[in-house]
């Protein structure tokens, strides 16, 4: 009962700028050109808006729900003060956390894996 409050992960839109989706780029992976329409062609514009996509109350389109009720927030484990130290003394000394190796390794390869191109 009421009015209940939700956060929410967003993106803009691609359907902004839907002339772009068939604008050609080389991809590096397989070293052919190709388009985001080409390789999503999932992704849909329906009045300029994407389809099939829940939009928040600002009109961009929704990719995940964070979990902030007491319930959800009470559910993480608890981590120790000393946790916090160590991590924050390794931020220090290394800002990626240990991850510095393998990043530097997905560069040289051109992010040939995970996330490809979009991160």
């Amino acid at each position: 009962d009421g009015t209940r409050t939700f956060d929410f992960l967003v993106i803009g839109d691609p359907c902004l700028k839907a002339d772009l989706l068939a604008q050609p780029f080389a991809d590096p992976f397989s070293g052919r050109n190709s388009s985001l329409s080409d390789a999503a062609p999932e992704l849909k514009c329906e009045g300029g808006k994407l389809a099939g996509a829940m939009f928040s109350d600002h009109g961009h389109p929704i990719i995940g729900m964070f979990f902030t009720d007491p319930a959800s927030l009470e559910a993480v484990p608890e981590v120790s003060v000393d946790h916090h130290k160590e991590a924050a003394a390794a931020a220090v000394s290394d800002p990626t956390f240990g991850y510095g190796e393998i990043c530097s390794m997905r560069k040289a390869q051109g992010y040939n894996s995970g996330m490809g191109l979009i991160f």
